[in-house]
């Protein structure tokens, strides 16, 4: 077997394979203030589990997302001590210059490798079918006008149907 077909073994992250609290409640915090800001769920303890189980999947996956989630603590701690918690975590979720492609700064890598992925993980887990809802959202139900995926359940699905 060649050795450009065996799989690629990423020796300075082999130390840091596991998550510590301090980085997952970084990026629970990251998680919570998603469903603040977008105003999806006022109960996001409901989706932990399953935030848990994608982060988990994520680093098994491919080790080099724990770097990607290493870089975002360090983001936010720079932002949050520059702007204040609130004006960090707006500046994360709507700074434009974050998108530019391919993603070269750690700020762009920190929004899209962590905070769009961990954004679709909460549409995907229920958010969608609170996106807008005025019991949540206290204004009108809006269409969300990306993409929605998840599982195909009578009972559990992760938008408004008509009965709804």
């Amino acid at each position: 077997m060649s050795k450009y077909n065996l799989e690629a073994r990423y020796f300075v992250l082999e130390n840091l394979r596991k998550l510590d609290d301090m980085l997952l409640d970084t990026l629970w915090q990251l998680f919570t203030q998603i469903c603040k800001f977008w105003q999806t769920t006022d109960k996001p303890e409901a989706m932990k589990s399953d935030f848990l189980i994608f982060i988990s999947n994520r680093i098994e996956i491919d080790v080099r997302y724990l770097a990607e989630y290493v870089n975002y603590g360090e983001v936010i701690r720079e932002l949050t001590d520059e702007l204040g918690e609130a004006a960090a975590f707006r500046r994360l979720f709507t700074d434009t210059a974050a998108n530019i492609t391919p993603a070269f700064t750690n700020l762009a890598r920190a929004k899209q490798l962590v905070v769009n992925e961990l954004i679709a993980l909460n549409l995907a887990l229920g958010g969608f079918k609170t996106f807008g809802d005025p019991t949540v959202a206290q204004g009108v139900p809006l269409n969300y006008p990306g993409y929605i995926g998840g599982m195909n359940l009578r009972d559990n699905t992760p938008y408004r149907t008509i009965a709804d």
